[in-house]
Formats: structure tokens, sequence, C-alpha cells
């Protein structure tokens, strides 16, 4: 939430930049895009790789349905 002041009877919000919104959505698109890809790729995986690495395929399925932002 962006705080508000109150000027002469007017709200004023705080200047926000452009470029600093733009440059933090840009970084946030790239960390979804890469959980996507790291997501697919181990839907891909066989029940063996995934038992080597420690993973069952309900341990796959639950994390390929997450939302994007959650860690």
């Amino acid at each position: 939430m962006i705080p508000a002041t109150l000027e002469g009877g007017r709200i004023a919000l705080p200047s926000i930049s452009l470029h600093a919104t733009a440059s933090k959505l840009a970084h946030i698109l790239t960390i979804c895009a890469a959980r996507l890809k790291q997501r697919r790729t181990l839907s891909m995986l066989s029940d063996n790789a995934l038992r080597d690495i420690g993973l069952t395929r309900s341990d796959v399925d639950r994390e390929i349905h997450r939302a994007l932002w959650y860690l």
C-alpha cells in the first residue's frame, strides 16, 4: 500500500519511479518464467530419476500446481 499525505486539503501520493516499477516487474516475470521452466523439467523426470533426488510423483504434482509466485 502506498502511503498518502494530506497537503492543503488535497491527497498527495508519493512519486513512483516508472522505471523502477518496470524493472521490478521484469525481475518478477523472469523469476516466474524460470520457475515454470524448472517445474516443466521436473514433471518430465521418470519415477527412477525422482527417486534418485528424493522426490515422489506426488511431490512433483504438488509443486507443479503451485502458483508461480510461491517459493
